[in-house]
């Protein structure tokens, strides 16, 4: 599931660390606890200020946004829906996975219900949803509200909902990423690593096209044969996929390397391992000096596959880290 970035979305449209602090109290405390909205004591208490400076410096400046937090009775405040689309937008908090997926599974019992009782106006009760769901009706009211903010949803009333084309959509997007996971835990379970190396290839060229990218695998560029070549906004990235019984070793990336000396020096090298590598690789990936070489191991890749953390979010942090600190640390 992808979350696609407005302006007004961005990690700098609040620069206050602390403000996004709030945001991120207050997302939190809608997902994990049934009591909402948050007192202003709590808030202030979870952040170590005072109330005063809790509400003067950092609330009022976000209700005056209008569509980032609101009053709700007397020094009570809850998250709008874009304030949770920001928390998402740029992945503050660890309940993001776990919204974004509930979504998605909302998407598509709203999509079924209409479908199985095939009535005129396409309805379905918020009650009907939380039975099919088997969740707190907090949640379920919260995340469809969210989808209606959007135009995911059509309210109709107070507790029915009607599928929009965006619902459908979503279903569609969250069906397709299941189907993913699911090829992935497939593979896992698979003793052919032959017939498992070649599936690889094309698991990940469609997760990075579910994700956004402009994927190909098998793609051929300056003569030599890629696994995976991707596209997205500037990042250009050549994949190679490995899922073998052993762990690669530093000629593996000598040989890769290779390849990537033929291509232009905006371009990045991924070495995608689920056996992992042995210890030498990251101090040879380090001592590369014309091309940029990332490798990403089992729990990266299963991260990417299931949804945990996207590609970009994983390749922006592993560049940060080898660039800064010549750290090419994979997991």
């Amino acid at each position: 599931m992808i979350i696609h970035l407005d302006a007004h979305f961005l990690l700098e449209s609040i620069p206050d660390p602390i403000d996004r602090q709030v945001l991120i109290a207050l997302y939190d405390s809608h997902y994990h606890s049934p009591h909402a909205p948050l007192p202003l004591s709590s808030l202030a208490a979870t952040l170590d200020l005072s109330e005063t400076e809790m509400y003067r410096r950092h609330l009022m400046p976000l209700i005056e946004e209008e569509y980032f937090v609101c009053e709700a009775g007397d020094r009570n405040f809850q998250l709008k829906p874009a304030g949770e689309k920001y928390i998402e937008a740029n992945q503050l908090s660890t309940a993001c996975l776990a919204t974004i997926t509930l979504r998605g599974r909302i998407a598509v019992e709203v999509v079924n219900a209409c479908n199985a009782d095939q009535n005129d106006d396409q309805r379905v009760t918020i009650v009907a949803l939380r039975d099919r769901l088997s969740l707190p009706m907090f949640l379920v009211e919260r995340c469809a509200h969210f989808l209606v903010y959007f135009d995911h949803l059509e309210e109709l009333g107070k507790s029915a909902f009607r599928p929009t084309a965006r619902t459908r959509h979503l279903a569609t997007t969250y069906r397709q990423a299941q189907g993913l996971q699911s090829d992935f835990m497939s593979l896992k379970g698979s003793n052919d690593h032959h017939h498992r190396g070649r599936l690889f290839d094309s698991l990940v060229s469609n997760v990075l096209k579910h994700q956004g990218w402009d994927a190909h695998e098998k793609d051929r560029l300056a003569g030599e044969e890629n696994d995976v070549v991707a596209a997205l906004d500037t990042e250009f990235v050549i994949l190679q996929c490995k899922w073998e019984a052993s762990p690669q070793e530093p000629k593996t990336l000598r040989e890769f390397y290779g390849k990537l000396t033929t291509r232009t020096p905006g371009s990045t090298g991924v070495l995608l391992s689920m056996s992992g590598f042995t210890s030498g690789c990251s101090d040879y990936a380090s001592r590369l000096n014309e091309r940029l070489m990332l490798l990403f191991g089992p729990k990266d890749i299963e991260r990417m596959v299931m949804a945990e953390s996207t590609f970009l979010d994983q390749l922006r942090v592993k560049k940060r880290q080898a660039i800064w600190r010549n750290d090419f640390r994979w997991e």
